[in-house]
């Protein structure tokens, strides 16, 4: 039996009507909101309305949705009550990451997120320069790897030190770096 994809592309355009008419009209269920959040074909606005939605559900499909802007993305992560490495590493991949978002999961505890940011074509300089000292040598390497990782010869040795000091502390990493003898007290 062979399907035919043009009744399919129909039924899924239906489908797509049925479920934006219900959350129009605000009976649409968590699943509805969950199936719009994950389907790249949902109109913008919509998408924009659901990166508020409270449901962890409907943010977890919804920041693995290609058509997700940068704008949505950091709203969707800012109501975010709590996080996974799930969600973390979507937002981390994401094409449409902002340098704000990549920051902010650049901090994950999870090494597999933290590589993920270093190998997002948007990951600023300054937070590259930041994550070439991480303590997981993969990531490190890739952060200094990186097409939009920089040298900054031009600044004082101080003033990068500074620099790299507050990235530490920035990301909570600056008292184990003097627990372990490597820079000293803090």
């Amino acid at each position: 039996m062979s399907i035919n994809p043009t009744t399919e592309s129909t039924q899924n355009e239906a489908d797509l009507e049925t479920m934006l008419a219900m959350f129009a009209d605000g009976s649409a269920s968590i699943d509805v909101r969950m199936e719009l959040a994950s389907n790249p074909n949902t109109p913008a606005e919509v998408l924009a309305e659901l990166s508020t939605d409270m449901s962890f559900d409907v943010i977890d499909n919804l920041v693995w949705n290609p058509s997700m802007t940068t704008e949505m993305l950091d709203t969707a992560y800012r109501n975010l009550a709590w996080t996974t490495t799930a969600i973390e590493t979507a937002l981390a991949m994401h094409q449409n990451a902002s340098e704000w978002l990549l920051d902010a999961v650049s901090r994950s505890d999870s090494t597999d997120v933290r590589i993920k940011v270093v190998g997002n074509p948007n990951t600023s300089p300054a937070r590259l320069r930041v994550m070439q000292y991480d303590p997981n040598r993969t990531v490190s390497a890739a952060a200094r790897a990186h097409p939009n990782f920089s040298h900054p010869e031009a600044l004082p040795v101080e003033d990068e030190l500074a620099k790299v000091l507050a990235g530490l502390k920035e990301m909570g990493l600056l008292q184990e770096f003097c627990r372990r003898g490597y820079l000293g007290a803090a």
